[in-house]
């Protein structure tokens, strides 16, 4: 199967052992270093935590989970 920018992934069950050849302005790659973190994907993922950071920090623990995977669903749904 090959990735293009309309490719949906719907689990991480389907992208284990692939390749991706190429990288777009969404994707976050994990990593440390300055390559990685100024890849488009990952400075718009760190706009991202750092714009919800406050409110993370300020809700109840049993809102957190939601939080986390709201910035989860944005991150999925541009990519």
């Amino acid at each position: 199967m090959a990735l293009s920018p309309s490719t949906s992934i719907s689990s991480d069950d389907e992208m284990e052992g692939r390749v991706v050849s190429y990288l777009n302005d969404y994707d976050v790659l994990n990593g440390r270093g300055k390559d990685i973190n100024n890849l488009a994907g990952n400075i718009s993922f760190q706009r991202l935590i750092a714009g919800n950071k406050d409110r993370y920090k300020a809700c109840k623990e049993s809102e957190k989970k939601s939080i986390s995977m709201d910035i989860v669903d944005d991150v999925r749904g541009n990519g």
